[in-house]
């Protein structure tokens, strides 16, 4: 019989919380925020090669069902001294993930998710609301919780 394979969880962490930027402010349809979240660092990621993340968000309008969420990573160098340049809709970075949003209004908040995120050493992280049709509401946020596979 085989050993099953295990997700060996790290501790949660807010990446970008309700009360600062850019979770502060409301994210126009096909609008990237143009504030990162804080450094992502080895600290938070404990080395371990993949996250999960949760994206908190709500809208007065319902958006378009099935439309996306997506998320971008800004990577730093080897000596975590200097990033790319700030990301926007014509000029992405490494792609992370996409949350996929309910048509969902009334302010109702929505925790969308989605795993199996490729972590490196250091970065920030956009999030680009992708043809949702509304506008994000503000005081969303994002967590993240790193994980690895194990026996």
């Amino acid at each position: 019989m085989a050993t099953p394979t295990l997700k060996l969880f790290g501790s949660s962490v807010t990446v970008i919380a309700s009360g600062t930027a850019p979770g502060n402010a409301t994210l126009a349809n096909n609008v990237m925020t143009t504030t990162a979240s804080s450094k992502i660092t080895s600290t938070e990621t404990l080395d371990y090669p993949l996250g999960e993340f949760e994206l908190a968000v709500a809208f007065t309008t319902a958006p378009t069902a099935l439309k996306t969420i997506d998320m971008y990573a800004r990577d730093y160098d080897i000596a975590n001294s200097n990033a790319s340049p700030t990301p926007s809709t014509t000029q992405v970075h490494r792609y992370l993930g996409s949350f996929v949003v309910a048509a969902i209004g009334s302010s109702t908040v929505q925790y969308l998710k989605t795993e199996g995120v490729p972590l490196a050493k250091n970065f920030d992280i956009f999030i680009l609301n992708n043809a949702t049709g509304q506008t994000i509401n503000a005081s969303w946020t994002l967590k993240m919780r790193p994980y690895t596979l194990g026996t």
